[in-house]
Parts: structure tokens; sequence; C-alpha cells
């Protein structure tokens, strides 16, 4: 990190905001992993077996592009730190 002034609070502040872009990134990434490990079985057809309906190729689709949505939004969160 370089210090463009000698106010040393803007290094806490560069800290604090790499801390939150790591969060952020783990965060981006645990999502949409997570919707893949539910939402590919599901529509591979297991819920067949329990309730007799299968999720439909456009809704898993319509549930990734709310997962890609969410990643989004959380991105955006960076910019009111």
């Amino acid at each position: 990190m370089v210090l463009a002034s000698l106010d040393f609070r803007a290094l806490a502040d560069g800290v604090h905001f790499s801390w939150a872009t790591m969060r952020n990134i783990k965060l981006n990434l645990a999502w949409p992993f997570g919707c893949n490990v539910v939402l590919i079985p599901i529509t591979a057809g297991v819920l067949v077996l329990f309730i007799g309906q299968q999720l439909t190729p456009i809704m898993a689709a319509e549930t990734m592009a709310i997962s890609s949505i969410f990643v989004l939004f959380n991105a955006v969160r960076l910019r009111n730190i």
C-alpha cells in the first residue's frame, strides 16, 4: 500500500477495506458454489423421488440468475465502506 500523504489513518482505512474486500470475495465464491451444490441435484431429478416433481431447466436458470444478482449486489456493498 502506498500512502499519498502523511496521514496514517489512511493506512488503517486501507487495511479495513482490504479485509472487507476479502470477506466479500469469499462470500461471492461461497454463494454460487452453495447454490450449485443444492440446485444441480434438484434439477437432475432428486425431487422426483420425494414429491414427484422436477425443477425445469428454465427455473434452474432463473435461480442462477438470482444468484448472480446476489453476487452483484454483494459487490456493490463495498461502495459503502
